[in-house]
């Protein structure tokens, strides 16, 4: 069985299109992700840290 896909130039183009937006997408979406997690990190070990500061002393 032989399948055979052929595009011309105007969906090729419109495939690159968008492939390259979904890739942005994932590239933004990760950004904010590992912004929004690193930033609920620190908040976190902050609390703990102001919490054992007071323990400790």
């Amino acid at each position: 069985m032989v399948v055979r896909v052929e595009l011309a130039w105007g969906g090729l183009f419109s495939l690159a299109v968008v492939v390259f937006c979904v890739f942005l997408w994932m590239f933004l979406l990760g950004i904010w992700a590992g912004q929004s997690i690193l930033a609920l990190a620190g908040e976190v070990a902050a609390h703990f840290q102001s919490y054992f500061a007071t323990v400790i002393t």
